[in-house]
């Protein structure tokens, strides 16, 4: 992958960040952190969403983490 298109992933997953930041705090919840962020822009995914993606082990194997910290965290989302 060239550099220029991995800043552009980075700064598009940023603006994800930012948005999704602004639009749970006018909802009035408070601000997620960058996995939590990661959970809910998997949750949202429509394909996820298609084919019934939403246990733990396939989030965690979809963003990089285990499934213990998705089911911690998902939890926390959720609260």
């Amino acid at each position: 992958m060239q550099p220029t298109m991995m800043m552009d992933l980075l700064r598009a997953h940023y603006w994800f960040e930012e948005a999704l930041a602004g639009g749970l705090r006018r909802h009035g919840w408070t601000d997620v952190g960058r996995a939590q962020s990661l959970i809910l822009a998997n949750l949202a995914n429509l394909a996820n969403l298609a084919f019934g993606v939403r246990r733990p082990s396939t989030l965690a194997g979809n963003i990089g983490l285990t499934q213990q910290a998705v089911s911690n965290l998902a939890s926390r989302v959720g609260a």
